[in-house]
């Protein structure tokens, strides 16, 4: 991917397992070169 990629990624904060998976894949887009990644909560 290119490193000036934008990630949005959409969880639920019910239930602690959804932040846990985003945040893993937000982990994930940061250790490849993809910093600019926002985690958008809709609950």
């Amino acid at each position: 991917m290119k490193s000036d990629a934008k990630v949005m990624i959409v969880y639920s904060s019910f239930g602690d397992g959804h932040l846990q998976a985003a945040l893993a894949l937000k982990q994930s887009f940061a250790s490849r070169g993809i910093h600019d990644v926002r985690l958008i909560d809709l609950f």
